[in-house]
């Protein structure tokens, strides 16, 4: 799914909420004959979850165990092709004494015209610095404390078929506290030792030809961003940056489906704050390794995707609810585009475990273990990581 979707884990009684949710809507009346079979492709995308209320467990290295509660609305049409629109809140500690809330919604208008995004995180989320550069191996890394307010909006129209464009406002003000010894500490990286304030606009065009929104089987699509951070804006920080995301699903056999990403990010005209830079590592790129374990001012990453169909039919009760991942991932950072072929490329790769939440189009409940040189990781989320 998109970057600005699900970041937050459902526990296994969200899958059975949302399970009777969508059984209680698609039964017939059981007073009257038999119903009619359904056609065999109504074009609806993916079903209604209607309200659904959960407690919530997360896991990944960098916020350890943690729980809490949340609530997710998935909202669908029946209008052949019609996007499911998506909404989310969520409220999370973690045994890193990690705090958040987060409010999220991806609204897509009748007919796919125009999707409205936005992201309302607010978080006190312990972490560690590595260092900056391809060869970053601060041992032990520095460990700090960013409280965190960020907010994402975006629009977009569609102005030619499957092309969309349109603006994305980014809004960080962090401050830094419990700053062990380090480069943090001594402020010798942007945005330290004392925090941040940036404030960003972006011109995004996106490419979508994909089947599917949440689990595509065909299609791909292409995120091209270009933003700017000025003290116009109200940023204290003053550089460029630009984002190219290219996705790319195919069914080979089935939903038996290869999916392949190349990301690349990078920065110029300055710095953005270190926690901000183009970074490696996390749920969602080079799976493996700690979340920003690599940063620089450019950084670009691979990856390929086997998802295995259902492994039952939908005639198994909740067991066609699973299904699997094997996925491989390489990256690296560096200070210039020039330096990137003279840099060890990281490799990084993994398994996972599938529960669908929604069908038929399969939003679904992610759980991945990836394995890099001397790092594991595992991760608990909702939403394929590209």
């Amino acid at each position: 799914m998109a970057s600005s979707g699900f970041r937050t884990t459902m526990c296994a009684a969200l899958v059975a909420l949302s399970g009777s949710t969508m059984a209680g809507a698609q039964t017939a009346d059981t007073t009257t004959a038999a119903p009619k079979p359904a056609p065999k492709d109504s074009g609806r995308l993916v079903s209604n979850t209607g309200l659904v209320a959960s407690p919530l467990l997360i896991y990944s290295p960098e916020t350890g165990y943690g729980g809490g509660a949340g609530l997710v609305w998935v909202r669908a049409s029946d209008a052949p092709g019609q996007r499911p629109s998506t909404y989310q809140t969520s409220f999370l500690a973690t045994e890193t004494s990690q705090f958040s809330f987060v409010a999220n919604g991806d609204l897509w208008t009748e007919g796919n015209m125009n999707r409205f995004t936005g992201e309302l995180t607010v978080q006190r989320a312990p972490t560690k610095f590595f260092g900056i550069g391809p060869y970053a191996n601060m041992n032990p890394p520095e460990k700090f404390v960013p409280s965190t307010v960020r907010l994402i909006l975006t629009a977009q129209h569609r102005v030619a078929s499957k092309f969309f464009v349109g603006l994305r406002y980014y809004f960080d003000v962090s401050q830094l506290s419990d700053i062990k010894a380090g480069p943090i500490k001594q402020g010798t990286v942007p945005g330290a030792p004392n925090g941040w304030f940036v404030s960003t606009l972006a011109v995004q065009a996106t490419y979508d030809t994909r089947d599917r929104y949440y689990f595509p089987l065909h299609g791909s699509q292409v995120l091209v961003q270009v933003n700017r951070a000025d003290p116009i804006l109200g940023s204290e920080l003053n550089y460029w940056r630009g984002v190219l995301d290219a996705r790319w699903y195919h069914a080979v056999i089935g939903e038996h489906t290869l999916a392949l990403q190349w990301w690349a990010d990078g920065t110029a005209g300055g710095s953005p704050p270190f926690e901000r830079m183009p970074r490696l590592g996390g749920q969602n790129l080079v799976r493996g390794f700690f979340g920003g374990r690599y940063r620089d001012a450019y950084a670009t990453a691979f990856t390929a995707e086997y998802r295995s169909a259902p492994w039952f039919d939908q005639k198994r009760d909740l067991l066609w609810r699973v299904s699997s991942v094997a996925f491989i991932s390489t990256g690296t950072v560096a200070p210039h585009i020039r330096d990137f072929m003279m840099q060890n490329f990281q490799v990084a790769g993994g398994i996972g475990l599938r529960i669908a939440l929604t069908k038929p189009d399969r939003l679904n409940l992610r759980i991945d273990r990836g394995w890099g040189p001397g790092s594991t990781a595992t991760y608990f989320t909702v939403g394929e990581a590209f």
